[in-house]
Formats: structure tokens, C-alpha cells, sequence
């Protein structure tokens, strides 16, 4: 790819940046929490997986199907938020049940996000370990008697991502109001969403994916123990907030559109230094409600992110799953003398 196309791509990609006017809003709708320091206290369940299957031969019994799943019983973690920033990480905190039965998972997550009710930048980092085939029962014929999955602890999977979302009706919606509470709506408003996402997905595992009894059916791809892939999409959607009494919420979001992957598959037999091009389908559905006041808020988040993966052979579809309960509390504070200038800048204000 040219420089002039990269160059397109991210000028199409980011383009909000460049809108400029004001940051005025409706104050009937909602109002910000100035001087606000907001600390923030979550547990969430959280799952990450994988389907695979081939479609080029008939299976009946469901022997060249798998679910590979990385499951949390329990996240802990914590949330800052101040004007425009927000910072979150978390870390498994509680053991998973049965682990004999589903194996070990180990889970890590670090957030930054920037930005207003205009526009928003989502930065993650996510990383699972150890794996288990939901589907084992259609190939092993010792899981009737031992109720075991057939687990993969070496199996990783790591993803990096960027996602930018960018609100046509910022004057009378506000979304983070329904996430980091940083803002109230007072009253119901919707909007629609344009995004853009950026990021790198790795899952990779030290011996083929595929079980040996289902290897005929996916050709070379048999030997898959690794897939990578750099992706950037371009989505629309719609999100709205309901709000009840000024205090309760319901907040909903959903964008869906074209996806330009280039994916690396890794081969037990060899490391495929080649490079294909995809072109696919990408999705973010997430909701949030709870109660937000003047002091304190409360609140339940759910998120689901999906990205397919597939070619002539293989279906490989990445699908995120994330529920979160918070409790955060807002401390009064001074704003710095330095981040008033930053306040003052053409930059901010087009947040």
C-alpha cells in the first residue's frame, strides 16, 4: 500500500479531528461535573472466543467444529477519571471454579480514553492465557465419563486496539454520561455514531488448534497454531440515552461495518511469512444503566465486540464479551494550573 493510501485511510478514519466549533451544549439535556475527580471501584465477568470450523466437507457429528474459550469467574480493577481523561486497569482477582474441569485463565487489561461528548478515543490493551474447546464432547469420547474439556494452557491471545466514535447530536447527547459519569443527562436524547477502529489481534498457541481427529478436514490449515491480523474499519450506528426522574439511565450503542484485515497464519510445519488481504465485517454492541447523582454513581455495563476471520477453508470468528459493575465516587477538586491552559486551547474546545 502507497503512503497516499495509508494517508487517506487515516485522514477518513480521524476525520473528526478537524471539525471545529463550539463546544456548547443544550443544558436542558445534560450538565458536566466540574472540578471533579472521580474514582471508581469495578468487578466484572469478562470472556474471550474463538469458533472455528472448516467448510469445505460435510461433518454430521460436529468433529471439525471448536469454541475456544478463556473465561474470568471474577475482575476486579480500577477507574480515574478527570475532565476528558480516563484510565482503567484491572487484573484477575478471583480463582475460577472447577478449574481441573476448564482449566486456568489468566487475564490482564489496561484503558485509556480521551475526549468529550463531540468526539471519543478509546485506547485497550487486553491479554488472556489458557484455553478450553466447549465443543470437546463431539470428539472425545472420555468426556462422558470425566466431564473434562480438553484444555490449552499455552494458548494466548492478545489485542490492541483503538477506537474512535464521533456523536452527530453532541449538543443534546451525552455519552459519557452512561459510562464514566462525568456527565448527566437530564433528559432522553439520541444521536447517531460514526467510528473508526484500529488494532492488532494475536492468538497463538504452541501445537496446532486443531485437534488431531479433525485435521482431514481443514487441509494445510491443519496445522494452524497461530493467526495475526492488523485491522481498520469504518462503522455507523445509532446510540440513545434514557433517562428517568433525571437520575436513572439506559443507555444503548451499536455500530456495524466494513473491516480491511491483513492477516499472517502461522503452520506448525512452517511460519507463514506471508501477508493476506480480507476484506470482512466488524461490529461493537455495548449498553450500560444505572443510577448517576451528584456525589456517587452506580452502574451495570455490557459489552460485546466481534470480528470474523474467514476464508475458503476456515471460519474464525473473535468475539469479546465484558460485564462490569461499578460504584464511583466523585472528590472535589482543584483543576490544575497547567491543564487550565490546556482548557484554553483550539484543541479542547473542539471536544
Amino acid at each position: 500500500m502507497t503512503k497516499l493510501r495509508y494517508k487517506n485511510l487515516l485522514a477518513f478514519l480521524f476525520f473528526p479531528f478537524l471539525l471545529c466549533a463550539q463546544s456548547n451544549w443544550d443544558t436542558t439535556k445534560y450538565v458536566k461535573f466540574r472540578d471533579r475527580f472521580i474514582v471508581a471501584y469495578y468487578q466484572s465477568l469478562k470472556s474471550f472466543n474463538s469458533e472455528v470450523k472448516q467448510v469445505t466437507l460435510k461433518d454430521s457429528l460436529g468433529q471439525s467444529a471448536y469454541n475456544y474459550i478463556a473465561e474470568t469467574s471474577l475482575v476486579s480493577g480500577f477507574e480515574f477519571n478527570f475532565d476528558k481523561i480516563n484510565i482503567q486497569f484491572s487484573i484477575k482477582s478471583k480463582p475460577i471454579k472447577d478449574a481441573a474441569k476448564y482449566g486456568k485463565t489468566d487475564f490482564f487489561n489496561l484503558g485509556f480514553n480521551f475526549g468529550g461528548n463531540r468526539w471519543f478515543l478509546e485506547s485497550s490493551f487486553r491479554k488472556y492465557s489458557g484455553f478450553y474447546d466447549k465443543n470437546t464432547s463431539n470428539y472425545d469420547t472420555s468426556f462422558k465419563r470425566t466431564g473434562v474439556f480438553r484444555q490449552l494452557p499455552h494458548m494466548t491471545a492478545s489485542l490492541g486496539k483503538v477506537k474512535f466514535l464521533y456523536f452527530t447530536n453532541y449538543k443534546k447527547y451525552a455519552f459519557r454520561s452512561g459510562y464514566a459519569c462525568n456527565y448527566r443527562q437530564l433528559k432522553s436524547a439520541a444521536s447517531w455514531v460514526l467510528s473508526g477502529n484500529f488494532y492488532n489481534n494475536q492468538q497463538v498457541n504452541d501445537s496446532s488448534f486443531i485437534p488431531l481427529i479433525g485435521r482431514k478436514y481443514y487441509r494445510h490449515f491443519g496445522d494452524l497454531n497461530s493467526i495475526r491480523v492488523t485491522g481498520l474499519s469504518a462503522n455507523f450506528g445509532f446510540t440513545f440515552n434514557l433517562v428517568l426522574f433525571k437520575a436513572w439511565f439506559l443507555n444503548f450503542l451499536a455500530t456495524i461495518g466494513p473491516e480491511q484485515q491483513w492477516r499472517r497464519y502461522g503452520l506448525t510445519t512452517q511460519n507463514s511469512g506471508k501477508t493476506y488481504s480480507y476484506l470482512s465485517l466488524s461490529g461493537d454492541v455495548r449498553s450500560s444503566m444505572g443510577l448517576n447523582m451528584k456525589k456517587f454513581y452506580l452502574l451495570y455495563s455490557f459489552t460485546i465486540d466481534y470480528t470474523a476471520y474467514n476464508n475458503y477453508i476456515v471460519q474464525y470468528g473473535s468475539r469479546y464479551i465484558s460485564n462490569n459493575f461499578t460504584f464511583g465516587w466523585r472528590f472535589k477538586t482543584k483543576t490544575p494550573e497547567f491543564y487550565k491552559k490546556f482548557q484554553q486551547t483550539k484543541f479542547y474546545k473542539k471536544l
